[in-house]
């Protein structure tokens, strides 16, 4: 049902839709210049004020690349995983490829609203695809998407709304990665003994091998259900690889194990999991810590859990030594295989650390899991502001909920 003094139309009557291209690769000459140029890798339901590639004037001129004004609403129509369907507003003049569809707004119809519009309907969008393997969208399909128009001035309201949404979404965001570059830069320093804390600077740090701080075991328990074991829950390769903490909250698979399995590889607070296998080895040994005890969740296949010796390392200060480079380069010279790559128990074991007494290991996880909570609780509201402007998106984009709007 149309509401009030709206209109049903479809994108192709409120907007140019258009596409460009791409520049030559083999012509140098076309490349590296100062006219940004938009893939869809860029866009990210988000605005975009720089680009990865930059084309020059003869590239722009010599194909089929096109220049769009700031403003243009782009949506990208092939694109991996997530992105096709997605849309994005330039915050510059830029060009674009083929695979993005440019979108301008025509007179009286507000590109802030029509936005919104896109961005709010991703999934009906994703699914106007072309039949076929790759799933493409066409501009054809994207000129034929039906958008319910309200007069401009209500279109205004409705996208000043939104748009303060999107800007208190845009500084939380900032939030997150200012504290997170700043979790990095001091754990560098707490984790090398670049700075210290003052009551245990007399003490001396040493080089172990993992061996001589914490028990290695490499897990067999695999996800097959067997109904003369014993059922469990499974701490699987997901879990720890997205995860820096294994707690009750995750949403563990159910499995079976026998009663050895589970006595061994059952979940205590303090334990470190790393992932031992990866598709590549520059993304192996990821690691999560156990916050707490688990009894009946046990450690799955292609993972390694660590068990820390007593008072040879803390847990949390454990799992922080695997974010370093250095310890990640080790690793990575590791890794065996050629389309998988894995760790043996040995190389998991040889692993060379630079620790401090107990004490001071304590302190650092101390330190660092201030941090963490700080990022967690700005990615709480992040999520929390994201929830409630969809569901306001949902209301407004439709009529549901009607904004006072006059002309000016």
């Amino acid at each position: 049902m149309v509401p009030e003094g709206w209109k049903k139309k479809r994108l192709s009557d409120l907007a140019d839709v258009t596409s460009g291209g791409t520049p030559s690769r083999t012509k140098s000459a076309y490349w590296g210049g100062d006219i940004p140029w938009v893939t869809t890798a860029e866009i990210r339901n988000g605005t975009i004020t720089d680009t990865q590639e930059k084309i020059t004037a003869s590239g722009l001129a010599n194909s089929s690349a096109k220049l769009f004004p700031k403003g243009t609403i782009l949506l990208a129509m092939y694109g991996e995983g997530k992105t096709r369907g997605q849309v994005a507003l330039l915050g510059i003049d830029a060009a674009t490829n083929q695979a993005c569809a440019a979108i301008l707004p025509k007179e009286n119809v507000s590109g802030e609203y029509l936005y919104h519009n896109l961005l709010g309907r991703y999934e009906e969008i994703r699914s106007l695809s072309n039949d076929g393997s790759q799933k493409n969208l066409s501009g054809g399909l994207v000129k034929s998407i039906s958008i319910l128009q309200p007069p401009r001035c209500e279109q205004e309201k409705i996208a000043r709304l939104l748009m303060t949404w999107d800007r208190a979404i845009d500084n939380v965001e900032s939030l997150i990665q200012n504290s997170e570059a700043q979790k990095r830069a001091l754990m560098q320093k707490l984790l090398t003994a670049t700075i210290r804390f003052e009551r245990f600077a007399r003490q001396e740090w040493r080089h172990v091998r993992l061996q001589d701080i914490a028990e290695v075991l490499v897990s067999n328990v695999d996800k097959k259900s067997d109904p003369a074991q014993r059922s469990v829950r499974l701490c699987n390769y997901t879990d720890v690889y997205y995860n820096v903490h294994i707690t009750s909250h995750l949403d563990f698979m159910m499995a079976t194990a026998t009663k050895s399995q589970i006595d061994k590889f059952s979940l205590r607070k303090g334990d470190v999991i790393i992932t031992k296998d990866s598709e590549t080895p520059d993304d192996i040994a990821v690691a999560a810590v156990v916050e707490e005890d688990l009894p009946g969740v046990l450690c799955g296949y292609h993972l390694a859990l660590l068990r820390p010796h007593a008072n040879q390392t803390e847990g949390a200060f454990l799992r922080s030594l695997f974010s370093l480079k250095k310890t990640q380069h080790y690793f990575f010279t590791r890794a065996n295989g050629a389309t998988r790559f894995g760790l043996t128990i040995d190389a998991i074991r040889e692993a060379q650390f630079f620790i401090p007494p107990i004490e001071e290991q304590q302190g650092i996880a101390q330190v660092l899991r201030a941090c963490e909570r700080t990022i967690e609780n700005y990615k709480d509201q992040l999520a929390r502001l994201k929830q409630q402007k969809k569901a306001l998106m949902q209301k407004l984009l439709t009529g549901k909920l009607r904004v006072k709007a006059q002309a000016a």
